[in-house]
């Protein structure tokens, strides 16, 4: 049976970020894109995780054949959670990585929200000046404000595909809890942590993270 194998990348990444993390799987069908408003793909209007989860199935649906193991690294384990509670019949296993599936705004986020709302009040705000005290449009970006504040709570339990949660023990953007808050919830679930490894395992430790992924898929 052909299985393949969708990548979907972080908040600020791109396709090109799974370049070297693809080329191992010589034996798989890979299929990586770029989502809406990152790379070479526009976005139209503001999004939520519906509006990606609805544009990654069509993609899937138009590029792919057979069965699909679909991997999620942050704002792309997001939209990948929010998929698999569906159950989709192409979706043969789920791998979640680094993936904030649980709201709680971080101090830096409640502090520059505040900051911005104030200042709303006695200068006009230029795109400009909002991306100088926001770095990365933090708090602003209405598509970004919508990920951000999405909580998969009720979606994950919903989840029957067998799943690796695979994190860096040293995550800061998705610290740990998330992953073992996870694991009790869901069904069919198993939790791999990466010692002295952050956020993104795939480009500090290519070979640990590829080796960890390959055993998962391969003991299926």
């Amino acid at each position: 049976m052909n299985r393949t194998i969708v990548i979907l990348h972080g908040w600020g990444h791109n396709k090109n970020h799974w370049k070297d993390f693809s080329r191992n799987f010589s034996d798989y069908t890979i299929v990586t894109f770029d989502l809406p408003g990152f790379g070479t793909e526009p976005l139209q209007g503001n999004w939520g995780l519906e509006e990606y989860a609805s544009w990654v199935e069509q993609k899937i649906t138009n590029e792919t054949s057979g069965r699909v193991i679909l991997i999620g690294h942050s704002f792309g384990g997001r939209i990948a959670t929010y998929l698999a509670s569906k159950n989709p019949q192409w979706l043969d296993s789920l791998v979640l990585y680094g993936v904030p599936l649980f709201y709680r705004p971080s101090l830096r986020i409640q502090f520059q929200s505040r900051l911005v709302h104030f200042l709303q009040r006695f200068i006009p705000f230029k795109e400009k000046l909002k991306k100088s005290i926001l770095k990365e449009n933090y708090a602003l970006n209405e598509t970004f404000k919508k990920i951000v504040t999405s909580d998969l709570s009720d979606e994950i339990p919903l989840i029957t595909a067998r799943t690796l949660l695979v994190w860096g023990e040293n995550d800061v953007e998705a610290p740990t809890t998330n992953a073992s808050k996870a694991q009790k919830i869901m069904k069919n679930s198993s939790l791999v942590l990466l010692p002295k490894c952050g956020h993104n395992v795939h480009l500090e430790a290519p070979y640990l993270f590829y080796g960890v992924i390959k055993k998962f898929i391969e003991t299926a």
